[in-house]
C-alpha cells in the first residue's frame, strides 16, 4: 500500500509539472502569435502596429505576470514617432485584439528600452495608456509609475525596437514560481528579425 501511495504521488507530480510546462509552451506561442498577427495587420493595411508588453508585480505576492497588447494607427502614418503619450483606443490607434493576460512569467526582455512615465526617462518610446480585456475584465495597461516595452512593426512588416532599424529584437521569457524565483530549467527566448518582423521561437 506504502509503495503504491508513493507511485500515486509521483504520477500526480509528473501531471501537474506537464501542465506547467503546457501552460508556458501556450503563453509563448500566444506571444509569438500577437507578434505575427501585428507584422501580417502592418504589411496588409500599409499601416504600423505596436505590439505592448507589460510586467506586473501583483500586490498578493503571487507570480509574476505578463500583459500584451497590440494597437494599430488608424490612418497608416506613424503619427507617435516614438515620442509622446497616447490613450487607447482613440481617433488614432486601434487595438487588434483582446488584451492577452499571462499568470507566472516573467520577461528578460534585455535587448527592449524600458518606457516609464518617469521623466527622468527620456521619452524616445510612445508611453501607451490602454484599458482593454483580458481574462480578469478591464485592466489598464500603464499605472503611476509604469515599465513596460514596445515592438513596432513598419507597413514593410519590419521590426523595431526603437526610432533606427534594427538587425534583431530578443525577447526572454522565463515561468515565474514567485515573485522572487523564475524557472531557470524552462526558458524561452524570441527572436524578431527586424528587417522581415518574423519571430522564431527558440528552446533550449
Amino acid at each position: 500500500m506504502a509503495i503504491m501511495a508513493l507511485l500515486i504521488a509521483l504520477s500526480t507530480l509528473g501531471v501537474r509539472s506537464l501542465n506547467s510546462a503546457g501552460k508556458f509552451d501556450k503563453a509563448i506561442s500566444d506571444i509569438s502569435g500577437t507578434l505575427e498577427l501585428a507584422r501580417s495587420y502592418a504589411i496588409a493595411q500599409n499601416t504600423y502596429v505596436w505590439v505592448v508588453l507589460y510586467e506586473n508585480v501583483p500586490s498578493n505576492n503571487g507570480p509574476l505576470e505578463v500583459y500584451v497588447g497590440s494597437f494599430a494607427s488608424n490612418d497608416g502614418t506613424d503619427f507617435l514617432n516614438w515620442t509622446g503619450s497616447q490613450t487607447v483606443p482613440s481617433p488614432g490607434l486601434t487595438p487588434l485584439a483582446r488584451l492577452a493576460h499571462f499568470k507566472g512569467l516573467h520577461l528578460q526582455t534585455t535587448t527592449l528600452p524600458k518606457v516609464s512615465s518617469n521623466p527622468s526617462f527620456p521619452a524616445t518610446i510612445p508611453s501607451f495608456q490602454c484599458t482593454g480585456q483580458s481574462d480578469l475584465g478591464p485592466v489598464t495597461l500603464s499605472d503611476a509609475s509604469p515599465v513596460y516595452w514596445v515592438i513596432q512593426f513598419t507597413p514593410t512588416g519590419a521590426a523595431r525596437n526603437g526610432p533606427t532599424p534594427v538587425e534583431s529584437i530578443w525577447l526572454g521569457v522565463q515561468p515565474s514560481l514567485s515573485q522572487a524565483v523564475q524557472d531557470m530549467h524552462n526558458p524561452a527566448s524570441l527572436k524578431v528579425n527586424g528587417f522581415t518582423g518574423l519571430t522564431t521561437i527558440y528552446r533550449p
